[in-house]
């Protein structure tokens, strides 16, 4: 609805999420099957942390809406983790950094609703659009939450044009309740 009704932004490039680890490069060498060997251990890591820590892992606490102002003036949801996710994505890198040409970790805090940093947004209209927001998402914490592993083939740097991505591997942290279902409605 933010698209049609305010026209795009960055934040249409990707679809809405909480990045546990922010950006992870593999580099692909000489031997194809090198770079494919290193995403099968990344995997395979992320499988026994998750084994190690999946009982500890809770959804994320919903903490409103917010206009921030640095590094850009932005629309976010903010979201407080808990600390099992700081302590995944560290033991993830501790065992993969050495084998990636980048690693980050991001906070954990927020989804980006709305932001340019090439042209920033009025503060009247990021207003406008939080009361969009207000109106048009549902959050429901008690359902079905899941990690993801993407592979960006193609990151966009078009302003509203969604990067493309593909679904690597995926893991349930929280199983749908019998009452609830997860229900985030993309801007």
């Amino acid at each position: 609805k933010s698209f049609t009704q305010f026209g795009p932004n960055q934040a249409h490039n990707a679809s809405p999420h909480i990045s546990v680890l922010g950006r992870v490069h593999i580099e692909r060498d000489d031997q194809v099957d090198n770079k494919w060997h290193t995403v099968e251990n990344f995997v395979s890591v992320i499988q026994h942390e998750l084994d190690t820590l999946a009982k500890n892992l809770s959804p994320p606490t919903f903490c409103g809406y917010d206009i921030t102002e640095r590094p850009s003036r932005a629309l976010t949801i903010k979201f407080r983790t808990d600390s099992s996710y700081d302590q995944f994505a560290q033991k993830v890198e501790q065992k993969m950094k050495n084998q990636c040409a980048a690693f980050d970790i991001s906070p954990m805090d927020r989804i980006d609703l709305a932001y340019n940093v090439l042209r920033p947004i009025p503060k009247q209209t990021l207003k406008r659009m939080r009361d969009k927001a207000k109106e048009t998402i549902q959050i429901e914490i008690d359902g079905s939450w899941q990690l993801t592993l993407y592979e960006v083939i193609l990151e966009s740097r078009v302003v509203g044009v969604k990067q493309q991505v593909s679904v690597l591997h995926s893991w349930p942290v929280r199983q749908p309740s019998t009452e609830k279902q997860s229900s985030f409605l993309p801007m």
